[in-house]
């Protein structure tokens, strides 16, 4: 984790523990096979088109399944993706 908190890529590439202890600073980080991806905050415009797009999917959705923003989707310790929109 020392290489995550000085911000140099950890020899084999980033994992979810290594961004979990970086600082909660609001910075919007995912992973991708082990690359750290730091992205801008949205645009206002890219940010009514996720939240229309939600709403439209939200009127659609089954009963079972649910409409979500922004939310952390982990699918191995070194992939993480945080979509706009998810269902």
């Amino acid at each position: 984790m020392t290489a995550a908190l000085s911000g140099a890529p950890p020899e084999g590439g980033w994992t979810v523990d290594d961004l979990d202890a970086l600082p909660d600073d609001g910075v919007r980080r995912e992973l991708i096979d082990g690359a750290l991806h730091v992205s801008p905050s949205p645009t206002s415009i890219h940010q009514v088109i996720a939240m229309r797009l939600g709403v439209a999917l939200e009127q659609t959705c089954p009963d079972h399944l649910f409409v979500s923003q922004s939310n952390d989707v982990q699918l191995s310790p070194r992939r993480l993706f945080i979509p706009d929109v998810l269902v």
